[in-house]
């Protein structure tokens, strides 16, 4: 369901906002975490979540989106919904790391959602089978890339709090901006290098504030 809303958010409206809201999952992953793990943030915690999702938002907001998109409003409500899921999918696989390993995880979750995400490409009639050697080596990287990644994310689940790996994940559009300088030659505007500074920034501030240990109380 995540990939799903991402994707549709990402047709209906513009990449800035589903960028944009879609990344408020790091503030339902903390919300998450406190109410059903007991895991309360710390203060300082909670200001680098807020000035790193601020650089986020100011990375996405500079980099426009190229129009609004075919249905603005829609898309928005699907984009937050894409933040809903995903929160719901890093506090479950949090859970699930107390018991299991990350390999069984990305297995058992790879077998259910392939045949949900088959139903849902069928139902929106779109092209399933690539129809080039081109597209299928853009897949087999693709399907790479997203085992060693989300691989890399159960098993960070299971030894870091499940707020703390989804503030991490706020670096992801800033090593993607960057990567886009790099690779693609996609010109980095300074509003977007600001908003990743503040990203990295507020990246750790809450890192910083997670690995503090609690003061001792005083007799």
């Amino acid at each position: 369901l995540d990939l799903y809303c991402w994707h549709m958010g990402v047709k209906l409206t513009s990449v800035a906002n589903s960028t944009t809201l879609a990344n408020l999952a790091q503030v339902f992953v903390v919300a998450g975490a406190w109410l059903l793990f007991r895991e309360t943030p710390r203060r300082l915690f909670l200001v680098g979540l807020a000035l790193a999702l601020g650089g986020v938002w100011a990375m996405a907001a500079a980099k426009g989106g190229g129009g609004q998109g075919a249905s603005p409003f829609w898309g928005d409500i699907v984009s937050l919904g894409a933040a809903v899921w995903y929160a719901g999918y890093i506090l479950v696989v949090h859970r699930a790391r107390a018991d299991l390993g990350p390999l069984r995880i990305m297995i058992w979750t790879s077998l259910i959602s392939a045949p949900l995400l088959l139903a849902a490409s069928l139902g929106t009639h779109e092209r399933f089978l690539p129809v080039s050697a081109v597209g299928w080596l853009a897949c087999l990287a693709l399907g790479v890339v997203h085992a060693v990644s989300q691989g890399a994310i159960a098993w960070a689940l299971g030894r870091v709090p499940a707020a703390t790996a989804s503030v991490v994940m706020l670096l992801q559009p800033v090593f993607a901006a960057l990567l886009g300088w790099l690779i693609l030659a996609e010109a980095l505007v300074p509003m977007q290098a600001a908003g990743g500074l503040a990203a990295l920034a507020g990246v750790a501030l809450a890192q910083f504030a997670a690995a503090r240990k609690p003061r001792a109380e005083s007799a």
